[in-house]
């Protein structure tokens, strides 16, 4: 029997709840676990045959949720967890021989079985994001980005928890590593859980089957290599029955596929596929309120007095002493607090929980170009040694960590 689980906040309800609908509708003899960072408090959630609900607090600690809800925006936290969920569910759900996990932008268009019997010996199961090499890449979302984000991608990962002592082992390993480095950090080379699993085909060889079926892990990012077709009521992807069709970055507000990369197919039939695929994801988001879901406010981007915790905030805990107390840092009586807000370092803005992002600040261009006057004028005053130098030294500091100087 297979388990499977996704990870979600509130505001992604509406996607978490379509991702384990889709699953149970073709797997129904599974149950479907949806754990909610931040809690199941103030909403209301529909009651179905064989999904549970849980909870953070249901397997970990609740200082060690409150350290990593602090340190981990809501990705790196979402992603952190599922280890430990992992080997939450293997206890409780000793019957499971398959435990799966499923990103929650996830539409599940047929019974899984097949991935799994595909290798029956094997205990992790993960998918690349790309399958087949091309010498002249020319698909919009650059094939180099998977060297930062991970070759697999770990939106789908399977454990056959049957082999216990091994699962253990993956588990063990992977949970420990993200407790204190599941950041997506381009600069640490970190990208939150998945960037780990490059080390699979080495540490973990004779317990790792990499899922080479077509029809798995669809998404944007690699439609330039499966061809969607339809054969009487079944999606075909290079031949194989569409299984999983990953929405990663939808725009449900203007109905793109994706917000990270803008590419043409040239098939028309293709097109109408995708197109009759999106609305009918789009159609059961709304069934699933995923509107009024996205508008709830993470718990965990705000201070007890509902000032934000910004990028920034987040940067200067990880690398400060503070990370190592048993306080709530949320709370208004936590030392970090009382000493983030003596330094006017709280904001109360718009878009501080997000860090300002280009296109939330006003006069942009105008910014940027008094910055390269500023710049430009530093180099004629000093010279170009200097100058260097200052460029250097911006690079340090900008990495918001490096800045820990400031709560001293």
């Amino acid at each position: 029997m297979i388990t499977a689980f996704t990870i979600t906040a509130k505001n992604y309800m509406g996607m978490a709840l379509t991702a384990a609908q889709s699953y149970l509708r073709h797997n129904p003899e599974s149950k479907f676990y949806i754990c909610i960072l931040d809690g199941m408090d103030e909403i209301e959630l529909p009651k179905l045959k064989k999904l549970v609900y849980v909870c953070p607090s249901d397997f970990l600690q609740d200082e060690l949720i409150r350290n990593l809800a602090m340190k981990y925006n809501i990705t790196e936290f979402a992603t952190c967890v599922k280890p430990f969920l992992f080997k939450h569910l293997m206890d409780i759900e000793s019957s499971s021989e398959i435990l799966v996990y499923l990103d929650p932008d996830f539409y599940i268009l047929d019974n899984l079985s097949e991935i799994f019997d595909e290798d029956v010996e094997s205990t992790l199961y993960l998918t690349p994001h790309l399958l087949y090499p091309s010498i002249n890449f020319d698909h919009t979302y650059p094939e180099y980005k998977h060297l930062w984000e991970g070759i697999f991608n770990l939106g789908f990962c399977g454990i056959r928890a049957k082999n216990r002592t091994s699962a253990d082992m993956i588990l063990n390993w992977w949970s420990k590593r993200l407790e204190d480095h599941c950041y997506a950090d381009s600069d640490d080379g970190l990208h939150t859980d998945q960037k780990w699993m490059d080390y699979a085909p080495v540490y973990f060889e004779k317990d790792l089957h990499i899922v080479r079926n077509d029809g798995v892990n669809v998404a944007h990012y690699n439609l330039n290599e499966r061809i969607l077709s339809k054969q009487s009521d079944k999606i075909i992807s290079n031949g194989r029955r569409l299984l999983i069709f990953h929405f990663s970055g939808f725009d449900f507000k203007n109905k793109l596929l994706t917000k990270r990369s803008d590419f043409t197919i040239d098939s028309l039939s293709f097109r109408q596929v995708l197109q009759a695929l999106m609305d009918e994801y789009s159609a059961e988001l709304v069934k699933n309120e995923y509107s009024k879901f996205h508008k709830i406010k993470y718990k965990y981007n705000y201070f007890e007095d509902g000032s934000a915790v910004s990028p920034f905030v987040r940067r200067l805990y990880r690398s400060s002493r503070f990370v190592k107390s048993t306080e709530d840092p949320f709370k208004m009586r936590s030392e970090f607090f009382i000493v983030v807000r003596s330094k006017n370092i709280n904001e109360h803005t718009e878009y501080a929980h997000v860090g300002h992002p280009r296109g939330t600040v006003n006069n942009i261009k105008f910014y940027e170009k008094t910055v390269e006057v500023a710049l430009n004028l530093f180099r004629k005053l000093f010279g170009i040694k200097k100058y260097i130098l200052l460029l250097k030294m911006f690079r340090v500091y900008s990495r918001f960590e490096n800045n820990s100087f400031i709560i001293r």
